[in-house]
């Protein structure tokens, strides 16, 4: 009786791995393609609970995303590992 072999994975479905920057520290985020960058932040923020993105700035790629108290105004979707940065929002005069 043959046995029927395991099915290697589908390449296009394999995880992204993300990198997110808070702090000046790096952190891996793996998703499936496709994700989008909302759910990057949830995932991160799971591991992050008390951080509020209300009075930060997001960077994907070092393009400043649009976001009011944290709810994103645009909101892409990742097909390549990406580099998110999460730094304080600076106000000034």
């Amino acid at each position: 009786m043959e046995t029927e072999k395991p099915k290697d994975r589908n390449p296009s479905t394999k995880e992204l791995e993300h990198t997110v920057t808070i702090g000046g520290k790096p952190e891996k985020v793996s998703l499936e393609p496709g994700a989008r960058l909302s759910d990057l932040l949830k995932k991160f923020l799971k591991t992050h609970p008390g951080l509020n993105l209300a009075g930060h700035s997001i960077l994907l790629n070092s393009r400043l995303i649009n976001h009011h108290e944290g709810e994103l105004k645009e909101n892409p979707i990742l097909v390549q590992p990406s580099t998110v940065t999460i730094a304080p929002r600076l106000s000034g005069g």
